[in-house]
Protein backbone atom coordinates (compact mmCIF):
# COMPACT_ATOMS: atom_id res chain seq x y z
CA UNK A 1 0.00 0.00 0.00
CA UNK A 2 1.47 3.35 -0.81
CA UNK A 3 2.30 6.24 1.82
CA UNK A 4 0.16 9.11 1.36
CA UNK A 5 2.05 12.16 0.48
CA UNK A 6 1.43 15.17 2.65
CA UNK A 7 2.38 17.62 0.31
CA UNK A 8 0.15 15.74 -2.23
CA UNK A 9 -2.41 16.21 0.23
CA UNK A 10 -1.51 20.05 0.77
CA UNK A 11 -2.12 20.42 -3.33
CA UNK A 12 -5.23 19.24 -2.63
CA UNK A 13 -6.24 22.37 -0.39
CA UNK A 14 -5.63 24.89 -3.36
CA UNK A 15 -9.01 26.09 -5.06
CA UNK A 16 -7.96 25.34 -8.79
CA UNK A 17 -5.76 22.58 -8.03
CA UNK A 18 -8.42 20.69 -5.89
CA UNK A 19 -9.94 18.98 -8.83
CA UNK A 20 -6.95 17.93 -11.14
CA UNK A 21 -6.51 14.34 -11.31
CA UNK A 22 -3.89 12.89 -8.37
CA UNK A 23 -1.37 11.97 -11.56
CA UNK A 24 -1.40 15.73 -12.01
CA UNK A 25 -0.57 16.78 -8.55
CA UNK A 26 1.82 14.04 -7.75
CA UNK A 27 3.95 15.82 -10.59
CA UNK A 28 3.88 19.38 -8.83
CA UNK A 29 5.52 17.46 -6.22
CA UNK A 30 8.88 17.60 -6.61
CA UNK A 31 8.68 21.59 -7.24
CA UNK A 32 7.31 23.10 -4.42
CA UNK A 33 8.88 22.72 -1.02
CA UNK A 34 6.99 23.10 2.57
CA UNK A 35 8.26 25.80 4.79
CA UNK A 36 6.62 27.23 8.01
CA UNK A 37 7.11 30.95 8.96
CA UNK A 38 6.45 33.04 12.43
CA UNK A 39 4.48 35.88 12.35
CA UNK A 40 6.07 39.26 11.41
CA UNK A 41 7.82 37.86 8.49
CA UNK A 42 7.84 39.38 5.59
CA UNK A 43 7.07 37.02 2.32
CA UNK A 44 7.17 39.70 -0.26
CA UNK A 45 8.39 43.13 -0.46
CA UNK A 46 6.74 45.83 -2.59
CA UNK A 47 9.10 47.05 -5.52
CA UNK A 48 11.60 44.10 -5.00
CA UNK A 49 12.21 41.14 -7.82
CA UNK A 50 10.29 38.21 -7.08
CA UNK A 51 12.60 35.24 -6.81
CA UNK A 52 9.50 32.89 -5.33
CA UNK A 53 6.40 31.99 -5.30
CA UNK A 54 4.27 30.52 -1.86
CA UNK A 55 1.06 28.85 -1.45
CA UNK A 56 -0.47 29.74 1.60
CA UNK A 57 -1.11 26.10 3.43
CA UNK A 58 -2.44 27.37 6.54
CA UNK A 59 -2.41 31.10 8.43
CA UNK A 60 -2.68 34.24 6.99
CA UNK A 61 -0.77 37.34 6.11
CA UNK A 62 -1.37 40.99 5.19
CA UNK A 63 -0.96 42.38 2.38
CA UNK A 64 -0.04 45.74 2.00
CA UNK A 65 0.35 48.37 -0.57
CA UNK A 66 2.50 51.75 0.06
CA UNK A 67 2.35 50.61 3.78
CA UNK A 68 -1.27 50.35 3.81
CA UNK A 69 -2.86 47.16 4.41
CA UNK A 70 -5.32 46.31 1.53
CA UNK A 71 -6.21 42.62 1.63
CA UNK A 72 -5.38 39.33 4.00
CA UNK A 73 -3.68 36.12 1.80
CA UNK A 74 -4.93 32.61 3.46
CA UNK A 75 -5.06 28.79 2.76
CA UNK A 76 -5.26 27.64 -0.75
CA UNK A 77 -3.67 31.48 -2.19
CA UNK A 78 -0.60 31.88 -4.49
CA UNK A 79 1.76 35.03 -3.15
CA UNK A 80 4.37 36.13 -4.83
CA UNK A 81 3.35 34.69 -8.24
CA UNK A 82 2.63 37.97 -10.30
CA UNK A 83 6.16 39.41 -10.48
CA UNK A 84 7.31 35.49 -11.27
CA UNK A 85 5.14 35.43 -13.74
CA UNK A 86 5.90 39.17 -16.02
CA UNK A 87 8.96 39.56 -14.00
CA UNK A 88 8.24 42.74 -13.06
CA UNK A 89 9.01 44.06 -9.45
CA UNK A 90 6.40 42.61 -6.77
CA UNK A 91 3.51 45.70 -6.69
CA UNK A 92 2.90 44.62 -2.42
CA UNK A 93 4.23 43.60 0.86
CA UNK A 94 3.18 40.18 2.33
CA UNK A 95 3.63 39.39 5.84
CA UNK A 96 2.92 36.81 8.00
CA UNK A 97 -0.62 37.58 10.49
CA UNK A 98 -0.25 34.16 11.96
CA UNK A 99 2.16 31.27 11.98
CA UNK A 100 1.95 30.00 8.41
CA UNK A 101 2.46 26.74 6.18
CA UNK A 102 3.62 27.76 2.81
CA UNK A 103 4.61 25.70 -0.09
CA UNK A 104 7.39 27.87 -1.65
CA UNK A 105 8.15 27.71 -5.56
CA UNK A 106 11.49 28.47 -6.27
CA UNK A 107 12.88 30.14 -9.44
CA UNK A 108 14.00 27.30 -11.43
CA UNK A 109 10.89 24.89 -10.51
CA UNK A 110 8.16 27.94 -11.21
CA UNK A 111 8.19 27.91 -15.33
CA UNK A 112 7.46 24.08 -14.56
CA UNK A 113 4.84 24.59 -11.71
CA UNK A 114 3.11 26.60 -14.70
CA UNK A 115 2.91 24.56 -17.07
CA UNK A 116 0.96 21.69 -15.58
CA UNK A 117 -3.04 21.93 -16.47
CA UNK A 118 -4.89 23.51 -14.32
CA UNK A 119 -2.23 25.99 -12.50
CA UNK A 120 -2.22 28.56 -14.68
CA UNK A 121 -5.84 28.88 -14.97
CA UNK A 122 -5.85 28.35 -10.76
CA UNK A 123 -3.62 31.32 -10.77
CA UNK A 124 -6.05 33.12 -13.35
CA UNK A 125 -8.50 32.48 -11.31
CA UNK A 126 -7.15 34.14 -7.98
CA UNK A 127 -5.91 37.33 -9.75
CA UNK A 128 -9.27 37.93 -11.32
CA UNK A 129 -10.96 37.90 -7.78
CA UNK A 130 -8.35 40.07 -6.41
CA UNK A 131 -8.99 42.56 -9.42
CA UNK A 132 -12.71 42.54 -8.25
CA UNK A 133 -12.53 42.60 -5.09
CA UNK A 134 -9.81 45.53 -5.69
CA UNK A 135 -12.08 47.75 -8.04
CA UNK A 136 -15.28 47.27 -5.38
CA UNK A 137 -12.89 48.72 -2.75
CA UNK A 138 -11.75 51.39 -5.02
CA UNK A 139 -15.23 52.31 -6.26
CA UNK A 140 -16.70 52.74 -2.30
Amino acid sequence: MKKPDPVLDLLRTVPGLANLPDRALADLVPLVDEVTVQPGEVLAREGTSGRQAFVVVDGTGQVFVDGEVIATVGPGEFIGEMAMLDNHPRCATVRADSLMRLLIIGPSAFASFVEHPGVLKAMALQLNERLRRAEATSSH
